[in-house]
């Protein structure tokens, strides 16, 4: 990552208009089916909000958020049921912030939102808005936080998992698992040790095993802090989304953490609009984009490793089997992994209603199954899919 820029506004990026994209196709999701279902407030923070606006006039994370809010309130009507969107912004920059305040200011007295902006560094303007927005992280209050730091520093785990305390929480983050790698091999001279402890909450990260692959080093360094989130935060579901630099090599990622399924469902429903490959490259440089991930080609390809891996002469419960196919596969649709399996013979037979049937050439409704039996091999692929 490359240090704050100086000026109080600045070009955005194809990775910057990559990241807002995501962040308004979620956003337009979240506000839409929430606030239909919520009869509670709802709450937004932006930690690292930035000027509002790029120098080339492409709008900020802040007002995407704030137009996502106000156009999904629009089209609920009478079936709006939500209270008041309460929406935090927080800049740290004194410039960054006065333009942020401009940008924002026409949307002060829009009914139903309540925006409030804070000059400060986040961690510790966290702590004040915990104390002030108590029910949100202790009760059903929908909360939705976005982090987006200029590098490692700024965001304590331990905030992030007093973020996560409630089921209603999520929370969209840049990880700079590079910048970690180069802050732990730099040693003692970037005081890795209290960095990267302030990072992961701990010093779990120094029980991985590092190579002399900075690269294979910070795809560690990413696992073990999905594994904190799910171990030290109680977090259900996490789901990372690959930034590169023009030369191929991973620069960051985008990580997703909720307690809900549907949550990562949209997310990942989000990042396809982007890239269909969950890794977005400036210039698509070095990679194979031949076929979209849920083509039934790719799936006939691919069934082998799914099924080697998780399925192997093994009996899985429908949920399982979907948490692991959207936590840990490109794919966004459980049913089309197995229907490609059932094609090459991979599944013995399904409990649908408590009772076992086999599953034969029939068509499946997956989520019906309470329990799926797979054999202990597939069938070859048929030749004329690669053709």
């Amino acid at each position: 990552m490359s240090a704050p820029p100086s000026d109080a506004t600045w070009e955005a990026t194809e990775h910057t208009l990559a990241k807002i994209a995501i962040l308004r196709a979620y956003l337009q999701a979240w506000f839409a089916i929430l606030g239909r279902t919520a009869a509670t407030d709802m709450l937004y923070i932006d930690g690292f909000a930035g000027p509002g606006i790029y120098q080339d006039g492409q709008e900020g994370s802040p007002i995407i958020a704030v137009k996502a809010a106000c156009e999904a309130r629009a089209k609920a009507g009478e079936k709006w049921k939500a209270k008041i969107i309460r929406m935090i912004f927080v800049e740290l920059d004194k410039k960054r912030f006065g333009s942020l305040q401009s940008q924002l200011k026409k949307f002060e007295t829009l009914p139903g939102l309540e925006i409030q902006l804070i000059n400060n560094e986040f961690a510790l303007a966290f702590s004040a808005i915990k104390g002030e927005h108590k029910d949100a992280f202790i009760s059903s209050m929908p909360f939705f936080a976005f982090l987006d730091p200029f590098g490692v520093k700024g965001v304590p785990f331990q905030t992030v998992r007093d973020m996560l305390a409630s089921q209603r929480s999520e929370v969209f983050l840049l990880l700079d698992a590079d910048g970690m790698e180069r802050i732990r091999k730099a040693g003692v001279a970037a005081g890795h040790q209290q960095v990267l402890d302030t990072a992961f909450g701990s010093a779990v990260w120094s029980e991985i095993s590092f190579s002399g692959d900075a690269k294979s080093n910070a795809r560690k360094l990413l696992a073990a802090y999905r594994q904190q989130l799910r171990q030290a935060a109680g977090v259900k579901f996490t789901f990372p989304f690959e930034m590169r630099r023009n030369n191929g090599v991973a620069s960051y990622h985008l990580l997703f953490a909720t307690n809900h399924i549907r949550g990562l469902e949209k997310m990942k429903e989000a990042m396809r609009k982007v890239d269909k490959n969950f890794v977005f490259t400036d210039g698509k440089s070095g990679q194979n984009f031949m076929f979209a991930p849920d083509e039934p080609a790719v799936l006939a390809r691919d069934a082998e490793d799914y099924f080697n891996a998780q399925c192997f002469g093994r009996e899985r419960s429908y949920d399982d089997l979907k948490a692991w196919i959207l936590q840990d596969t490109p794919y966004t649709r459980a049913e089309r992994i197995l229907d490609a399996i059932k094609g090459r013979k991979g599944i013995a037979s399904a409990t649908i209603g408590g009772k076992v049937a086999e599953v034969g050439n029939r068509p499946i409704k997956w989520e019906q199954a309470q329990k799926i039996k797979f054999r202990d091999h597939l069938q070859p692929p048929e030749k004329r899919l690669f053709d």
